[in-house]
């Protein structure tokens, strides 16, 4: 059985396959698919899914809602740093 990192790959080859080179071909909506496909693999099979997409930290809440969590950077200098949970806390004004 393949790991998701071949399997990303091998999704990633059929999609080049598929639409050619150009990123803008196959479009923002790449991710989103490979997420879903696993997701709905996993589901079938009755396994729990992987947390990490290559969308963000994927989990399904009890009503059945797939949920993603972002990761949160700050670019500084054209270099992005994660944030921290206390870094995402926005000042009210007084």
């Amino acid at each position: 059985m393949l790991g998701d990192e071949d399997l990303s790959g091998e999704v990633r080859e059929a999609a080049r396959q598929a639409f050619g080179d150009s990123a803008s071909r196959r479009g923002r909506l790449f991710a989103f698919g490979y997420d879903a496909f696993r997701i709905a693999s996993s589901l079938q099979r009755g396994a729990p899914i992987n947390p990490q997409g290559l969308t963000g930290t994927l989990s399904i809440d009890a009503q059945g809602r797939v949920r993603r969590e972002l990761q949160w950077v700050r670019i500084k200098n054209g270099v992005p740093a994660p944030l921290e949970r206390a870094d995402l806390v926005v000042p009210t004004p007084p």
